[in-house]
Order: C-alpha cells, then structure tokens, then sequence
C-alpha cells in the first residue's frame, strides 16, 4: 500500500506561457498558504519562464542563438491571444485592473511560502540555461525527473501544467 504525505503538492511546470506559470504559481501559492508542503518540477518551456536575463558568453553559436529566441520570466507569451506581444500587454493591464498578483509578487510570495522549486538540470544544459540566467529564488533545487517521481509518489495531489 502507499503511504502519501498529508498536506503535500506537487505540480509538475513543463510551459512557458505566462497564463499557465501564473496558473501554477497561483496553486502553488495558495496551497502553501493553507499549510501544504509544495514542489514545483520545471522543465523544459517551464525552465525557459524562470529566465530573468539572457547571458551570451562563453556559449557556443547555438547555444547563443537558443538564448536569444527564447523569451525571459518578464516577456513570456501568452499560450493563446498572444498577437506578437499585445495580448500578453492586454493580460497584464487586466490584471492590474482586476488586483491579481503579477508574477513577480507570485514568485516572492511562493518564496516566502517555502514552495520548493525543483529545477531539471538535465533541461537546463539542453536549453543552454545558467543558474546566473534564472530569476533570483531561495528555494531552487537542481535535481533530475528521479526527483519528480519521487515527489509525486509521495504527495496527495499532484498537477502537471
């Protein structure tokens, strides 16, 4: 029989579309709140929203190419309604309008929450992501899918967005 931890969540962040890391953030956020034990498994498109800055050097031609067409943690595209950027404008004034956390707040309140967020550091040679490209956080752990596993087994509930 399996024995899941009480109060645990984990969610599993593979996209890098602001609606969705937002989404996951959201959950992730509340469930801390309410006394829940959190992990986040990011990788691949979701390892590419926790990118605050673009680093170039010491990469080769095609590293430098992947980091400069993938978006950063405060231009990430909206997965629909994006219209090359005026969608993602358009959210974010209504979320302003609507009082809703911008993502920024999200991640310093998942911060101060303690969510953990697991990062693939399988996902982060392949998409040519340095640990000084990420947004700053607290939590990070670099781990493998192994990590995952073992998370999910473990929580009561578990989300993959």
């Amino acid at each position: 029989m399996e024995v899941k931890k009480q109060d645990s969540f984990s969610i599993l962040l593979m996209s890098g579309t602001q609606d969705k890391v937002f989404s996951a953030l959201t959950l992730a956020t509340s469930a801390a709140a309410m006394g829940s034990s959190v992990s986040i498994f990011v990788s691949f498109w979701g390892l590419m929203a926790l990118r605050s800055k673009k680093i170039y050097k010491n990469k080769g031609l095609m590293d430098r190419m992947l980091t400069m067409i993938s978006p950063t943690f405060h231009a990430l595209p909206l997965s629909n309604w994006n219209f090359f950027g005026i969608g993602r404008w358009l959210m974010a004034r209504r979320m302003v309008q609507s009082n809703l956390m911008s993502l920024e707040n999200l991640l310093e309140a998942a911060e101060d929450l303690g969510v953990i967020i697991n990062i693939c550091d399988i996902t982060m040679d392949a998409m040519a992501i340095t640990k000084e490209e990420l947004v700053p956080y607290e939590h990070y752990q670099y781990c493998g899918a192994a990590t995952l596993l073992a998370d999910a087994g473990e929580s009561e509930i578990h989300y993959y967005i």
